[in-house]
């Protein structure tokens, strides 16, 4: 770890402060050595305190490769007081990759999921040889929907069975991996996204009137109901289950199955932009959940992947007093309407914070939330 850098600010004041006293033992923006070491009672520390409720912070990250000769790809290399992390790719991680989230989950804390479009039925858990002759991706499609049992003439009853059977098959894989739950990327307004369980044959004609009178609230109900039998606040089981994307959109009837709604509010301006997207989801919800309960489940992301927005920690955003900061930093300031605490920020394609002096403006941001969180105290 010679090349990278710790946000920590004095391993003696982590040992003294306590438990749940402060988190700024972890959430100093100033980079520190990574060829410091620290005792076992610091990281012990480390982990009541991501146990502990407090806004986190989060990430999708990309480039996964524990074996690089840089940290910066690496999951032990992020920030130590990052809570958690979403992989994009690979849904089925090779056993280097699977050490390394072992290890940041043992002596850090950091929690790790892996993150699936929900879209067309058998989407990452369908074996490869059922597809390996198709010609193209709506046979590739098709070729799925049957190996799951959803015929071109399925009931409505047999069309729910085949949803349930892919939702378990996927949490296995999810489960067999290694991972600490799923996230679920819903977003059946956008082309790359439409798909049989989530758009009707209105949306995606060359698929057919298949779907016997189901409409996509039904099949996403039928879907998210079956994961969260194993996963989520539900299930009793610990793993986490969340959704992305357009969270408005989801059916209520599964609003009380995630443990965060994750909002991707891309290179917005101001916090009265994030008030309104909160809104949206308290008002989409409002029937199961009150707004409270909303608001500490919502994490706010950036995205990093433009090296002229990670560059700079985001875009430019305008505090309500007329102070100009990055984005991130913005969202991390943002005190939602409802008057409690927001579940995070994070941002896509996090790992290219790295080059901002060792993720310079995540450091930054969970530094705000600590003094915030301690101000709220």
């Amino acid at each position: 770890m010679k090349t990278n850098k710790l946000i920590i600010f004095s391993a003696i004041a982590a040992l003294i402060a306590g438990v749940f006293c402060g988190c700024s033992d972890w959430t100093e923006p100033e980079a520190r050595d990574l060829t410091q070491h620290f005792p076992d009672s610091y990281y012990e520390n480390l982990k009541a305190y991501k146990q502990s409720d407090h806004s986190i912070s989060f990430g999708w990250f990309g480039g996964w490769n524990p074996v690089s000769a840089s940290t910066a790809m690496s999951l032990m290399g992020i920030p130590d007081s990052v809570d958690l992390v979403a992989i994009w790719t690979p849904f089925i991680p090779t056993e280097d990759q699977k050490a390394d989230m072992k290890a940041v989950r043992e002596k850090k804390g950091t929690r790790v999921v892996v993150t699936t479009l929900l879209t067309n039925i058998g989407l990452n858990a369908t074996p490869e040889e059922v597809t390996a002759d198709a010609a193209d991706n709506d046979e590739i499609v098709r070729l799925r929907r049957l190996y799951w049992g959803w015929t071109d003439d399925a009931t409505a009853e047999e069309i729910e069975t085949a949803i349930r059977k892919y939702a378990n098959a996927l949490i296995d894989e999810v489960l067999a991996n290694g991972y600490d739950g799923l996230d679920i990327d819903y977003e059946p307004s956008y082309a790359g996204h439409y798909g049989n369980i989530v758009n009707d044959y209105n949306r995606i004609p060359e698929q057919g009137d298949i779907y016997a009178d189901t409409t996509p609230a039904e099949r996403v109900f039928w879907f998210v109901d079956e994961c969260g039998k194993r996963l989520g606040p539900k299930s009793g089981s610990g793993k986490l289950l969340i959704v992305d994307g357009e969270v408005h959109g989801m059916p209520a009837s599964t609003a009380d199955y995630f443990d965060y709604y994750i909002l991707q509010t891309y290179s917005l301006f101001n916090q009265s932009n994030l008030d309104d997207r909160l809104s949206r989801v308290v008002t989409a919800f409002s029937s199961v959940l009150d707004a409270e309960t909303i608001t500490r489940k919502l994490i706010v992301t950036e995205n990093f992947e433009p090296s002229a927005i990670s560059s700079n920690g985001g875009v430019t955003w305008t505090l309500n007093d007329g102070t100009m900061v990055n984005s991130l930093q913005g969202m991390a300031l943002w005190e939602p309407y409802t008057g409690v605490r927001k579940g995070g920020v994070g941002a896509y394609q996090m790992q290219n914070d790295f080059k901002n002096d060792c993720y310079y403006y995540y450091r930054q941001a969970i530094s705000t939330m600590d003094r915030m969180n301690k101000a709220n105290q």
